[in-house]
């Protein structure tokens, strides 16, 4: 059931077990101070604007949130309208681009979020949970199709390998000398001064359990730092062709 704010006008919806006269607070305030008490209501938003509150009022401000929880929350079972969604995705979008916020997990590392211990619990925690979406278990399995190429790129030893190859070089390109920075447009590939098909061929490796148990793939003394330009430039000075990746098929 719909009414309109007797104040505003604005259409807002009527529960059976909330019976609303107004759309927000602010017009219950404006109705109070006109009909009941007499007085104009303060701008008590702007009266608030800048002031630090103290210790003892946040945690107080703490306790009384932690009692409203759930079906006690004055806002449970209700749900905004697709107009103050709009403005507040415009005003959270306006404050990124600002810098005046910035998200809670942004550039933060598992350790800096939960503590040395707990990350290793939660990476542990995902590392099992994933196992259990693997090959024929995962849900947008399709028979073996994809490729064992993408696989093994895929894999988190590939990835420990990769990183380990960063951390020795510094992250610095080894050819132009320039470093990856955090935030910085400018990255870095690790490439193999052995081709990476070549090894998979040379090995007869048709699996990604014969690909994790061949060392030479895994030894980082074959791979290197490079930026984006300087690895494209490494291939062309070889008469390298890029690699026809549909050559090496999954097999199951």
């Amino acid at each position: 059931m719909w009414i309109k704010c007797e104040i505003c006008s604005k259409k807002v919806r009527e529960f059976p077990s909330l019976k609303r006269r107004f759309c927000s607070r602010k017009c219950y305030g404006i109705w109070k101070s006109k009909f009941l008490t007499g007085k104009p209501r303060p701008d008590v938003s702007r009266k608030l604007t800048g002031r630090i509150v103290s210790k003892a009022t946040r945690e107080k401000m703490s306790q009384i949130a932690k009692t409203r929880t759930g079906t006690r929350n004055p806002f449970f079972g209700r749900k905004h309208t697709k107009d103050t969604k709009r403005k507040i995705s415009a005003t959270r979008n306006r404050l990124l681009r600002e810098e005046k916020i910035k998200p809670w997990n942004k550039n933060r590392t598992y350790e800096e979020i939960f503590g040395i211990e707990r990350a290793i619990k939660v990476k542990e925690r995902i590392s099992r949970n994933h196992a259990d979406f693997r090959g024929e278990k995962a849900p947008n399995w399709k028979g073996g199709r994809c490729l064992l190429y993408e696989n093994i790129r895929k894999s988190k030893e590939y990835v420990a390998w990769r990183n380990a190859v960063f951390i020795r070089d510094d992250y610095i390109c080894q050819d132009c000398n320039r470093r990856s920075k955090a935030g910085d447009s400018f990255s870095v590939i690790s490439h193999h001064l052995q081709e990476f098909t070549g090894i998979l061929q040379n090995n007869n490796i048709g699996t990604i359990e014969e690909a994790i148990d061949c060392e030479e793939l895994w030894n980082i003394d074959n791979g290197m730092t490079l930026c984006e330009g300087c690895h494209i430039e490494r291939h062309k000075k070889k008469g390298e062709k890029w690699l026809n990746k549909n050559a090496i098929a999954c097999t199951f």
